[in-house]
């Protein structure tokens, strides 16, 4: 039998690995740097038997990042495939917060293998779903055209004074 040879790796703070199929994918060259970012930070809490409970404003402040920029960098991952989500974050000033529970798709699961569902963005076009806006400002049209030309026509007048 061989002899185990031990690595120099940090025994203390243990070591987060990515696989290189997956760093020399089109899908993850096509992401932007806070998503790039936020994969090692995801894979740091992962443990094989349950989600990764990571929330906004911890992405937003290790990134560092604004929260939109964070927001934008989670949906790029599920988007792509690289997380799913499956726990919903909860906020309860009694009980305390609870943060999203998110599975890494390139990592197993609950016993189960890993589903690396990137894998099949690559020759897909990722959709770019825009940030959650609520439907009353989508429809809001409480700017008729006449106002909006008045307020330009005003805007106008007081740059030519």
């Amino acid at each position: 039998m061989g002899r185990k040879i031990s690595l120099p790796f940090d025994s203390v703070g243990g070591v987060v690995t990515i696989q290189k199929r997956l760093l020399s994918s089109a899908v993850y060259c096509s992401l932007c740097a806070q998503a790039k970012a936020l994969i090692p930070l995801l894979q740091q809490h992962w443990r094989h038997d349950k989600p990764v409970d990571y929330g906004l404003r911890e992405a937003a402040r290790l990134i560092p990042c604004s929260r939109k920029l964070a927001t934008r960098a989670f949906n790029e991952l599920q988007n792509s495939g690289f997380i799913e989500c499956v726990g919903m974050s909860i906020f309860n000033s009694r009980d305390g917060s609870k943060a999203r529970e998110w599975r890494l798709t390139w990592l197993p699961y609950n016993g189960r293998a890993p589903t690396n569902e990137w894998e099949s963005k690559k020759n897909q076009p990722v959709e770019k779903r825009p940030l959650y806006q609520p439907a009353e400002v989508e429809n809001d049209r409480s700017i008729s055209r006449s106002n909006l030309r008045a307020v330009e026509n005003d805007h106008r007048s007081t740059r030519n004074q």
